[in-house]
């Protein structure tokens, strides 16, 4: 079973989080839907309802749930395989199931599925899927986080124009291409392009984070890309991919381009860079190619 959540959604529990730790120093909890989407379950809409908060737990009020319950219910009958995910924080404390929390997720034992989830300030979690029909079974899962991708297709296919490469004779002699190896023109190579990645190289693995972040590859998949494509380049470019787990992708997706991973051989590549403002902005000067 595969299981994405929104990052809007998932920054707004983590915002309840942390509002509930700086303002009571406790723990808070809530509810969200979850639904099935073609092959796969979607978390989505993410509530806080009335409750008692302390350092070691959340109550919710019963009749805000019950009354949620029939309310979500009823917006959305139409949903296919409509399910709860009950949440809840535990603020500074490692992400796991305590004992009040295992009796909890017994509480809400109805219908095929629940779903339950606990977080952490640094963003830890545990995700527990609940198969109550026909036997109850109960297994912790990865979720993959979905990046928001605004529907401009339709603008940039009207406004760009990718030029298409193909061998032509140089003026320098022999012939050229654009390659993954090398930035070549016209079979000439200049001084200056040839410190920068190569342009075919960084559109490959442009494509590859970008399938990562939306679910179309996981990271297992994603791990074997970049070793074959390294083992490629190891006699034939001076440049390496960096491997990078999916959870250190994620936490700077929103700044890093597929260009901040690839670096030159003979250097260390210093991961603390993908968070430095200042690299980024020095790094886009020479993106251009």
């Amino acid at each position: 079973m595969e299981v994405f959540i929104e990052s809007t959604c998932w920054d707004k529990i983590i915002s309840y989080a942390r509002s509930s730790y700086d303002q009571f120093k406790a723990e808070i909890g809530g509810m969200a839907i979850v639904h099935k989407k073609e092959d796969s379950f979607l978390v989505e809409e993410p509530v806080i309802l009335k409750q008692i908060v302390s350092g070691g737990n959340c109550i919710l009020d019963k009749d805000a749930l019950a009354e949620y319950y029939v309310k979500t219910a009823m917006e959305h009958k139409d949903k296919k395989d409509l399910s709860f995910l009950w949440w809840h924080s535990h603020h500074t404390m490692a992400a796991f199931w305590s004992s009040t929390d295992l009796n909890a997720i017994e509480e809400m034992a109805a219908g095929k599925y629940s779903f339950s989830l606990v977080v952490n300030l640094k963003q830890e979690y545990k995700f527990r899927v609940s198969v109550w029909e026909p036997i109850e079974v109960h297994q912790d899962i990865e979720i993959t986080r979905v990046y928001d991708m605004m529907d401009v297709d339709n603008e940039v296919k009207a406004t760009c124009v990718k030029p298409e490469y193909t061998k032509v004779k140089s003026t320098y002699g022999g012939t050229g291409q654009l390659s993954m190896y090398h930035n070549t023109y016209g079979g000439y190579t200049s001084s200056d392009q040839s410190q920068y990645p190569p342009y075919v190289l960084v559109q490959e693995v442009e494509s590859l984070l970008k399938d990562l972040t939306l679910g179309k590859c996981n990271e297992k998949q994603y791990k074997k890309k970049v070793v074959e494509l390294n083992k490629e380049l190891e006699t034939k470019c001076e440049f390496k991919i960096a491997t990078l787990s999916v959870p250190q992708i994620k936490d700077c997706m929103y700044y890093i381009t597929g260009r901040d991973i690839i670096y030159h051989r003979d250097e260390e590549f210093e991961i603390e860079d993908l968070f430095d403002a200042d690299y980024h902005q020095w790094n886009a000067s020479f993106g251009a190619i």
